[in-house]
């Protein structure tokens, strides 16, 4: 949570035209907004001015929490960026292509782009500990495990080290997450990993107790994706895919242990994002554990990505083994499934004509 000062006395006409458009374009990436008004005369926090450092590239986007398709990118993160002293001119932001895809740049992409899928395990009882918000029995372990492995995957050699590293769903806290990504960028890797549960609650009225206010509690569920970024000082782009529909049971256990329900996310948070070069590039998406299972979901993406990456925590696994099977064919594409350690059936399904080349 982050508080910003409000100071009364630097209102819009004490600042530059420059800085002005930069910190309103900023106040409009809190809100989802992504055009800049000329006319916005609200007032201006002071602690974005006198911050402790300056915001990066990857601060942006890790706070930025409103529907994909309206992300701040181009001209308008330029003038954010510069407003936090930034040198935004030679450098190529992330945008949108008229196509719809988002594009983030790097030139550490090769040829053959190398895929590490972990075999990782998150305990049940963290499960309950991440809906009831209470405190994780495992959380050392998990934690000493994942700094391990991290810490392994950066010790291979140049010609053996992944370009991305896929976790399933549910893999780490956010804020471990934030620091792995970037030690994982400043080597060329990028990092696709599920977050623990994001809690919200707000009031509504029930209809059940004559329209008095009830505190209602909601979760998200998220995979997150720190890509490699050439732009400043090896700072990755977070973006963020949120789980559009529960499992049953996970649904019904949520209900049960928390009487929470899930942040529905609209479509547009299906996002396609090339990442890479002009030359050298990989496009691809993300698809949340059972939505692999939603055709319509699939057929979206047909003949738009090379890869779709499917961060999973499943034991149905003859179920997705078809579903995984199919997608390959269907979309003509490469996809990687990783699911929990616990359950199994981890691997990258190829559309190859030969059967023993396609897992």
């Amino acid at each position: 949570n982050i508080s910003l000062l409000q100071d009364s006395n630097m209102r819009r006409g004490t600042q530059s035209g420059s800085q002005c458009m930069g910190m309103q374009a900023f106040l409009n990436f809190f809100r989802g907004k992504r055009s800049v008004d000329t006319d916005f005369c609200d007032e201006i926090p002071t602690a974005l001015y006198f911050s402790t450092r300056s915001w990066d590239i990857t601060d942006l986007y890790a706070l930025y929490d409103g529907d994909v398709k309206d992300m701040p990118c181009g001209s308008n993160l330029k003038n954010i960026l510069s407003e936090f002293g930034w040198n935004a001119c030679s450098v190529s932001m992330p945008d949108f292509l008229k196509t719809g895809e988002f594009v983030v740049t790097t030139d550490k992409l090769q040829d053959k782009v190398r895929i590490g899928l972990v075999s990782w395990r998150v305990h049940n009882d963290s499960w309950i500990s991440m809906v009831t918000k209470s405190k994780d029995p495992f959380r050392l372990d998990r934690h000493t495990r994942w700094m391990r492995l991290v810490n392994d995957i950066l010790k291979l050699e140049s010609e053996k080290k992944p370009h991305y590293v896929l976790f399933p769903e549910l893999a780490v806290p956010p804020a471990i997450f934030m620091r792995t990504a970037r030690r994982l960028a400043k080597n060329g890797i990028s990092l696709i990993a599920g977050i623990d549960y994001l809690h919200k609650s707000k009031k509504e009225k029930d209809a059940t107790r004559n329209s008095e206010n009830t505190i209602k509690k909601y979760i998200k569920n998220q995979v997150w994706c720190s890509l490699a970024y050439d732009g400043y000082e090896d700072s990755p782009v977070i973006l963020k895919y949120s789980k559009r529909m529960l499992a049953n049971k996970e649904e019904r256990q949520l209900h049960d242990i928390a009487n929470a329900d899930l942040v529905e996310a609209s479509d547009g948070d299906r996002l396609v994002v090339r990442h890479g070069n002009a030359t050298n590039n990989l496009c691809f998406s993300v698809l949340i554990c059972n939505e692999l299972l939603d055709i319509s979901a699939r057929a979206r993406l047909r003949g738009k990505i090379d890869i779709l990456f499917v961060p999973a925590w499943n034991r149905d696994i003859p179920t997705y083994a078809a579903a995984i099977e199919a997608s390959a064919y269907d979309i003509h594409s490469y996809v990687a499934l990783c699911n929990s350690r616990e359950y199994g059936d981890t691997r990258l399904r190829v559309p190859a004509k030969e059967c023993y080349s396609r897992d």
